[in-house]
């Protein structure tokens, strides 16, 4: 059914809604952060490195499993905002019926793949003396948790659609709770292994997939298959899509897994476990920027979808700096105390994850905000134009990392060595160019609009950590916690008068009046 032109938009675009929706993400997310925070500072204080490198070693093949998902699902998403966007309810259902067959075989083949993996882990990875069983039933229970999660994940797509994303991490939240509290249970009365990480992780998914599954169905009736509806020609849309996604995203997963494996090949547990300490910071620094700016895509598509260019010129530039602004605001401590936190968290036993740390975020000044041209791209349909330079760029990395780790031996600091000179070079010269050729801007836009007013609150507030620093090197969280409160008022007050726009400015003041209104 089309809709009248009088009707309100299937797809609200509203940049109140966006906000709701990602603070909703961000106190999720920390509570999330916390934990794997505790966790890991507790695994690694009682049980040996061996012991604790399965769980990057396992996670990290584990990687490429969902590239499996990705050439099937990763159009859904964006045709079904599409369709929903221009009011076509009855192509919501055809796009799901066209492809749920595929994710069928898809499941069904991840669980044949998992058994012998499961059975055969010996043989694939260099695993600890002692730990065998334990990587084997790591391996069958992650199997399982994403064949299921796999075979509901269309069904999910309600709320991406409405753009209930509160309700969403309300969800996530309870199975993060349950998550925790399965760990504490496990950790308590059967004893300190790591495989009871994996155990909580699996029943917890499990159970909150089912929920999410059937409430998503509720606010959005149309996600249903019909045997009748299937559509050869839709399905090649999605899968024509879907085969540049996977492939940008197998680059990407490339890079990330073969990390730990190189080092678990060709350096010493201690590496794996110190690369593993310093990456999860980029990585939990990834997964929230992630979840914040996943609230933003279905309005961004339905800009692009109704021939909106203004606005959607306007949003990729104020996304450009929100990105900007949040990762930075985190990025920039974490370099600059890096020692001193990696100090306070597991001890100077494991000070290379410091350097690793701070490599990996290094380049981050320049690259930040580049995120927007994948979202940007997804929203166009144009993802084929920028997958090939994608993978030039994770092979490079790859390489790097090989000649850094096994011929020089550098080990973990070599594998983050290595990624940041890949990231640097590829934002500089491909990134910035790429951006401003898809979406047709200019270098002095990109410069005037995104970029400085992006990193001026970086400059402000990162002196401020940095002379703190060198006036005295913080030795307690307490003292740690201080110098990145101070540092980020001057962040804050920096971003309010060098960062925001009048329009901006405008509606922070309101948003401020509304709030302090309710409490007098």
């Amino acid at each position: 059914m089309e809709r009248d032109d009088n009707d309100k938009p299937y797809i609200e675009i509203s940049k109140r809604l966006v906000i709701i929706n990602s603070v909703s993400s961000i106190l999720t997310m920390a509570i999330e952060l916390l934990f794997n925070f505790w966790l890991y500072q507790y695994l690694i204080r009682r049980i040996t490195p061996e012991e604790f490198s399965l769980l990057p070693v396992v996670w990290s093949v584990m990687i490429f499993i969902p590239l499996l998902t990705v050439f099937f699902t990763s159009g859904i998403g964006r045709y079904i905002i599409d369709a929903y966007a221009r009011g076509d309810e009855e192509g919501v259902t055809r796009i799901i019926s066209s492809i749920f067959p595929f994710l069928t075989v898809c499941a069904l083949l991840l669980l044949v793949i998992g058994g012998l993996g499961a059975l055969n882990v010996g043989r694939i990875l260099n695993i600890p003396e002692g730990q065998l069983s334990a990587a084997r039933l790591m391996f069958a229970l992650l199997f399982i948790t994403f064949a299921y999660s796999i075979s509901a994940l269309p069904f999910q797509l309600g709320f991406q659609v409405k753009q209930k994303f509160v309700a969403s991490n309300l969800l996530t939240l309870a199975r993060t709770l349950t998550k925790i509290g399965i760990v504490f249970v496990l950790l308590l009365s059967s004893g300190v292994w790591v495989v009871w990480v994996v155990v909580a992780d699996t029943a917890s998914v499990v159970v909150f997939t089912t929920v999410k599954f059937m409430y998503s169905r509720r606010i959005l009736p149309s996600l249903k298959y019909r045997v009748r509806m299937f559509d050869l020609s839709t399905a090649k849309t999605i899968l024509s899509f879907g085969l540049w996604s996977f492939l940008a995203q197998a680059a990407i997963s490339l890079r990330l897994a073969m990390n730990p494996i190189i080092l678990n090949l060709f350096a010493t547990p201690m590496d794996v476990t110190c690369f593993h300490i310093g990456s999860s910071f980029r990585k939990q620094t990834d997964h929230i920027m992630q979840n914040i700016f996943v609230n933003l895509q279905p309005a961004f598509i339905a800009m692009y979808s109704t021939n909106n260019r203004m606005l959607f010129l306007n949003t990729y530039h104020r996304g450009y700096r929100y990105f900007m602004w949040i990762f930075l605001f985190m990025a920039i401590p974490l370099m600059i105390y890096r020692k001193e936190l990696i100090a306070l968290y597991v001890g100077p036993k494991f000070m290379a994850s410091a350097t690793v740390l701070g490599l990996l975020f290094l380049a981050s000044p320049i690259g930040a905000g580049l995120n927007m041209v994948w979202r940007a791209a997804v929203a166009m349909g144009r993802i084929r134009e920028i997958t090939p330079y994608s993978i030039c760029i994770q092979l490079a990395n790859l390489a790097l990392t090989i000649y850094l780790v096994r011929n020089l031996q550098l080990g973990a600091v070599g594998s983050a060595l290595s990624t940041f000179l890949v990231v640097l070079f590829g934002c500089l010269f491909i990134w910035i160019p790429l951006s401003i050729r898809l979406l047709e801007i200019s270098l002095h836009d990109w410069i005037h609009k995104s970029f400085i007013p992006g990193i001026l609150p970086a400059i402000s507030g990162g002196l401020v950590w940095f002379a703190l620093h060198l006036w005295h090197p913080p030795t307690t969280w307490f003292k740690l916690a201080s110098f990145f409160s101070i540092g980020a008022i001057v962040y804050l007050v920096a971003l309010f008068i060098l960062g925001l726009d009048k329009s901006e400015k405008k509606d922070l003041r309101r948003a401020l009046g509304k709030y302090f209104a309710v409490f007098q």
